[in-house]
């Protein structure tokens, strides 16, 4: 029997991180927009980023990772292709180890699916650290990471393992 996980808006306000009412507001307009709920939160204002990142982790149960701030070393581009990312809202962000020991942190948009984690793994051929992030910043990074020129973006990716 599957285990029952906490519905992020119940999170949130568990959290003090939005009113009840806010989730109502948010989830009309997601039949609407059908735009994760966390994202409509944060761009109406109604909660941080970093907030909807914590009430993630904890729904999930795994660590949260904020990428506004990650920069993948231009070497991890390589290892999973740019439509897969896109298409799986995926991204390896960081790497630890080198060789059998080698560990990669990749980031998603959610973590729910073992068969994905599993075939992530399968396509690094080394063991992942999962984490989950918001589907916004996962977009932007993607895109940013595989597909700079054609999105105007400034390349600005650092050599080495990060």
């Amino acid at each position: 029997m599957p285990v029952l996980r906490k519905k992020l808006g119940e999170i949130l306000v568990e959290m003090r991180a939005i009113r009840p009412g806010d989730v109502q507001s948010a989830l009309d307009e997601q039949k609407a927009t059908s735009e994760r709920i966390g994202e409509i939160f944060i761009r109406r204002g109604m909660c941080k980023s970093a907030q909807v990142i914590a009430a993630l982790s904890a729904q999930q149960g795994l660590p949260g990772i904020d990428l506004t701030g990650e920069s993948p070393p231009h070497n991890l581009q390589a290892l999973l292709d740019g439509t897969y990312a896109e298409k799986t809202l995926v991204i390896p962000f960081r790497m630890e180890g080198e060789g059998r020991t080698a560990c990669y942190h990749v980031a998603f948009a959610s973590a729910k699916n073992p068969a994905l984690l599993q075939e992530v793994e399968a396509k690094l051929r080394a063991k992942i650290k999962p984490y989950v992030a918001l589907e916004g910043q996962l977009k932007d990074k993607i895109r940013r990471y595989y597909y700079a020129q054609s999105y105007g973006y400034e390349l600005s990716f650092h050599e080495g393992q990060g």
